[in-house]
């Protein structure tokens, strides 16, 4: 009797015994007494956690080199985001630089693109090629001013004149240097109502390159 306890309690002990001494190895290690992960799919336990506290301390505000959460409206917290494109419809949105770059370079076209000029009594002005306003800004009325358009433009070109004062610019003279033709070429500029080519404060023109023509498209 007291050698089959013996028997019984070893037979009872052994498995357990060959299991506490056995070991682990490729994702886990260790014994099952003390099992250690050591990877997560491909990724290490240590990367595994690493992400879970990102995850888990990350907030709506923009810090740098850490996870973003969205807040209780979905919305986030952030200086910029860059675009590796251009926005192509109105569903696209744009970053504060997107839209920074594209007003400055409007203000740049704009500012590129004017040019002022003092007329005088019988004097000229050759209008430069890339010009989409100019302005006349005579301290006194003038009469007799040859204004030269803009020259060898591109297509689809718009070119206006622009009164920039109080006073009249009369027997404007409409010419081009590169053989280009004008139609409806205005005589004056004044602050008064307009008609068809008298009175008004500006005029504008359209240039097409097949009929090599300015166009005059707009009075005002």
């Amino acid at each position: 009797m007291y050698v089959f306890k013996i028997v019984f309690l070893i037979a009872f002990l052994l498995p357990i015994f060959i299991f506490a001494k056995q070991e682990f190895y490729g994702d886990l290690r260790g014994t099952p007494a003390q099992v250690t992960v050591v990877k997560v799919g491909e990724q290490t336990a240590s990367n595994v956690a690493q992400g879970v506290k990102l995850a888990n301390s990350s907030t709506s505000d923009g810090t740098p080199n850490t996870l973003v959460k969205r807040d209780d409206t979905g919305n986030f917290i952030t200086n910029q985001i860059n675009l590796t494109g251009t926005p192509i419809d109105d569903t696209h949105t744009v970053t504060k630089t997107y839209v920074d770059n594209a007003i400055n370079n409007v203000l740049d076209q704009i500012s590129q693109h004017t040019q002022l000029t003092i007329p005088t009594n019988g004097g000229i002005i050759n209008v430069n090629s890339d010009t989409e306003i100019l302005i006349l800004k005579n301290t006194s009325n003038v009469a007799g001013y040859t204004i030269n358009f803009p020259a060898h433009p591109t297509d689809k070109q718009f070119f206006m004149i622009l009164l920039g004062t109080s006073n009249n610019v009369t027997g404007i003279i409409n010419s081009t240097t590169d053989g280009a033709s004008i139609v409806n070429g205005v005589t004056s500029l004044t602050p008064t109502d307009l008609i068809i080519t008298d009175g008004g404060a500006s005029v504008s023109y359209f240039y097409s390159l097949a009929a090599n023509t300015w166009y005059r498209c707009q009075r005002g």
